[in-house]
């Protein structure tokens, strides 16, 4: 990912471009740390030189918005790409990300509009011994999750070169958050030479996952 920054009158404009990716974590963040300085203005995300997001950076874009919340910020996600605003309706963000032009809700229909009307927060309970190290999630995995998976990646620090496995079989519900903290797990197995598993996706989450691209990067059986 490039990203430049203008100064504007009206407010501050970063336009970034190419492929957004969990390799831009520190870049992005960079931008983040520049909105402690932008309480009250106007701040723009110009995304229309994006190609391409996987599920760690539409995490980054939701703790944009979230950030800019906190500071008082009028952010904008300006003129997503075609690609990139067809990933963020199928994940159902309209309420989420503050884009323009507005994103449309999702339908409700298919296998990536998952229920939001589903309810209970994320669970975690060790796997059976002889299937190796892991956790067997269910519940909601949302952005919410964030402090009971805190737990997975402290495990993953351990693992020295080791194979863990999550199973997915009972997540009833899982948001780009969700994503974003698989990849994050992915990320920590990798650092310490292990591989992340992911096991026995319902339909609709491996959707989730495939659409996410989340099967590039990471194993996915069952």
């Amino acid at each position: 990912m490039e990203a430049r920054m203008e100064n504007l009158a009206a407010g501050r404009v970063w336009t970034l471009s190419g492929r957004m990716t969990f390799h831009d974590n520190d870049r992005f963040l960079a931008i983040l740390a520049e909105f402690a300085s932008d309480s009250g203005r106007r701040v723009v995300l110009d995304l229309a030189g994006v190609e391409y997001t996987d599920s760690f950076a539409i995490g980054l874009l939701l703790q944009a918005a979230e950030q800019a919340r906190a500071n008082g910020i009028t952010l904008v996600m300006a003129k997503p790409s075609a690609t990139v605003r067809s990933i963020l309706e199928q994940m159902d963000l309209a309420g989420q990300l503050p884009v323009e032009p507005p994103l449309q809700p999702a339908s409700g229909h298919g296998a990536t509009a998952m229920a939001a009307a589903e309810t209970g927060g994320l669970k975690l309970s060790p796997l059976p011994s002889e299937r190796g190290p892991g956790l067997a999630l269910s519940g909601r995995f949302t952005f919410a999750a964030q402090g009971t998976f805190l737990s997975v990646l402290q495990q993953m620090e351990r693992l020295n070169g080791s194979h863990y496995r999550l199973d997915l079989a009972d997540v009833s519900f899982m948001d780009s958050g969700g994503l974003s903290m698989l990849m994050m797990a992915n990320d920590q197995a990798r650092h310490v030479g292990g591989t992340l598993m992911l096991a026995n996706p319902s339909p609709r989450v491996r959707d989730l996952l495939r659409m996410a691209a989340v099967d590039t990067v990471m194993a996915i059986e069952g």
